[in-house]
């Protein structure tokens, strides 16, 4: 994302597909040619932001048609002034705004009064947020007005929004990838993959529903999320054989890992997230799966072309589920079998060796992933001395604080008023406020990951000493700074 420039087409295509009246002109006109209009959406290089591949499935195919229109209205004048009149006919309340703002003489558009009509703020998602702020910007653009970039609305928006924006155009596995990368972890994150697997005996739900003990807290997770899928009909048994390659199993590592580094989860629970992670990507192939045959039958692309696929999606997945279930019942019997076998035996005390042996391998491997990031408050000092000398040095450090809530900052500020504090909700700080900074602190406890991830990029860049801090103590913290 080196050359990212802001782009409103997939907001504009979520909020044209959350309109009934706007998909009326929409449909009206992807029916004529859904092919043409199809590969024009696939054209748009915003066709898998997750502003689009994010929503559920009846807004996401609407999305995509909105955004196949869009795109084609680029190079067609007569159908960018059609799409501009269903707009103003779809979002008549704004338009009348626009209509106010060009006849009075205003040379930018203002987004206080659009937001306030359309009530955001009302809606718990953000998708009210995203639309008033696509619409904004569109008929700024149709009305030739700037936008109002010195309102305190538009500033606070205008970062999340495109924030988000960056991050939606990059896959997730891609984030995690990096950040192991950039945090010097990839062998560490490796090693524990290969560690994990053999404590929970595999690579997939049948090979560790197999292997666990089970009176362990992984069997116990394993059940409950087996269990918790039959509540809603999930054939855990068609995907439990799910085979993933080394780079999938990789990538879950990888996000465990990036939670460890931001102490967001429990090291000693690393093989509970194993378990958990192998049902979630099972589960994640039917998703796809359904995903691909509803997109078909519902005519995206040419019926001819989406008729024939479909029968031949059915055919092919009917072999698939008749081979699917005649393996479902072999191993099932190799389960009881095994499960008979497992409540007649107790665990031998080599194998329960070898397990210890494994464990204490995965907890070096934690421990040196954890070595250079531990957060932990500093001991209390037994010579108040040499404590005050530190709770002085700190004071007259030079340092940027970045997240904590506005009551423990407050308390900060009195006890040293020469730090520079930076709200966590500030997304949109300049990053060069730690150019001259001794210590940035990071309060991991109360941070947003847009800003975490500015942060660290920003501080390892400049070769910052970075002090992570949890808790309240105003004096742990400064002790620590003063170390």
């Amino acid at each position: 994302m080196q050359h990212y420039v802001y782009c409103n087409d997939a907001l504009l295509a979520g909020a044209f597909a959350r309109s009934n009246k706007m998909m009326r002109f929409i449909d009206s006109k992807y029916n004529t040619d859904k092919d043409k209009f199809y590969q024009a959406a696939k054209k748009n290089d915003r066709f898998k932001s997750r502003f689009i591949t994010g929503n559920r499935l009846p807004i996401r195919m609407s999305a995509i048609k909105a955004l196949g229109i869009i795109e084609a209205a680029k190079s067609d004048e007569a159908l960018d002034r059609e799409m501009f009149g269903a707009a103003s006919r779809a979002f008549k309340s704004i338009y009348n705004i626009f209509e106010d703002t060009k006849r009075l003489g205003f040379d930018h558009g203002f987004i206080e009064e659009v937001f306030y009509t359309m009530r955001v703020g009302d809606n718990k998602t953000d998708d009210r947020l995203h639309d008033a702020y696509a619409l904004y910007m569109y008929f700024c653009e149709e009305y030739d007005l700037n936008p109002d970039d010195d309102s305190e609305l538009f500033q606070r928006v205008v970062p999340v929004i495109q924030g988000k924006e960056i991050a939606y155009m990059q896959d997730f596995a891609d984030i995690g990838r990096k950040f192991v990368k950039d945090w010097e972890q990839e062998k560490n994150a490796k090693d524990l993959m290969e560690s994990t697997a053999n404590i929970c005996g595999g690579k997939c739900i049948e090979d560790i529903g197999a292997h666990l003990d089970p009176e362990s807290q992984e069997a116990g997770i394993f059940n409950m999320m087996w269990d918790f899928a039959q509540l809603d009909n999930i054939p855990v048994s068609m995907y439990e054989g799910e085979r993933f390659t080394n780079k999938e199993i990789q990538d879950i590592f990888n996000v465990i890992s990036m939670n460890i580094i931001k102490k967001a989860c429990i090291p000693e629970d690393i093989n509970l997230y194993y378990v958990a992670a192998l049902f979630m990507r099972s589960f994640a192939r039917l998703y796809h799966e359904a995903e691909a045959m509803v997109d078909a039958y519902a005519g995206i692309v040419r019926e001819t072309e989406s008729q024939k696929k479909l029968v031949k999606d059915n055919v092919a997945m009917s072999h698939r589920i008749s081979e699917l279930e005649n393996l479902a019942k072999e191993r099932q019997e190799k389960l009881n079998t095994l499960q008979l076998e497992l409540d007649r035996e107790k665990k031998k005390n080599r194998e329960l060796a070898e397990a210890a042996a494994i464990k204490d391998e995965q907890i070096k491997i934690l421990q040196n992933i954890l070595q250079e990031n531990d957060s932990r408050p500093a001991a209390a000092d037994a010579d108040e001395g040499t404590k005050a000398k530190k709770l002085e040095l700190a004071k007259n450090t030079k340092a940027v604080v970045f997240g904590g809530h506005p009551n423990w900052q407050a308390e900060l500020k009195k006890a040293a008023p020469d730090y520079n504090i930076v709200d966590a909700d500030n997304y949109g700080f300049d990053a060069k406020i730690m150019d001259k900074a001794d210590v940035v602190v990071i309060k991991t406890d109360y941070m947003a990951h847009a800003q975490w991830y500015k942060v660290i990029e920003r501080a390892r860049k400049l070769k910052k000493e970075v002090v992570f801090f949890s808790g309240n103590n105003i004096e742990e913290l400064l002790i620590k700074i003063g170390s």
